[in-house]
């Protein structure tokens, strides 16, 4: 059993290792951490690496990750997005996928699981994959397999693809939106070599 968070737009390292797992749970039962992968995402502009972060609800500090509640007080989705196309616009697959994502953009999903599901069912689909998992249904012990909850994918390393700012220095922990934007159908076997 490989435990993982449930992530937004993750970092390609975590889809790398989520694809070679066999026996995937996403731990949902936890007390929610801040400052993670569970609400933010890096992408990279021709201003360098721009962090996303998905607003949430006032709660108190023990609310599980299942219960934390999306906040729409500001228009953080028409900023995500237009950050998105603004990075990635010019790169060669963007057209192929951008529609794919932007209808995640457009709607007002109340739950943070329920908006990463969303966007995990949509890069499954994209990379051709069907991700077998479960949510929890109380906090895992981890027992065998790995547990990837407090795993920092934004500081793993993976070998270069092309970006199209990373000139000549290639930018790791970037979401997954910057593989598919940049090498398209070729994402999938980049994620197979790099698990």
């Amino acid at each position: 059993m490989d435990i993982f968070p449930i992530a937004y737009a993750a970092p390609v390292s975590y889809y790398a290792q989520l694809l070679q797992a066999e026996n995937v749970f996403f731990e949902v039962e936890e007390f929610f951490p801040k400052q993670t992968i569970r609400n933010h995402c890096n992408i990279l502009t021709s201003h360098g690496i721009m962090k996303l972060s998905i607003p949430l609800e006032s709660r108190k500090n023990k609310t599980l990750t299942k219960e934390i509640k999306i906040s729409y007080t500001e228009d953080w989705q028409k900023h995500h997005w237009r950050s998105i196309v603004t990075a990635y616009n010019n790169s060669a697959f963007f057209e192929f996928y951008a529609h794919k994502f932007e209808k995640i953009y457009h709607s007002k999903i109340e739950y943070l699981v329920d908006f990463n599901h969303a966007m995990l069912e949509e890069i499954a689909a994209i990379l051709k994959r069907k991700i077998s998992y479960q949510y929890s249904s109380e906090y895992l012990t981890h027992k065998s397999g790995v547990d990837y909850r407090d795993f920092n994918f934004s500081n793993a390393t993976t070998q270069p693809y092309y970006q199209l700012f990373g000139d000549s220095k290639f930018i790791h922990g970037l979401s997954i939106y910057d593989l598919i934007f940049n090498e398209g159908n070729r994402s999938i076997d980049y994620l197979i070599i790099n698990a």
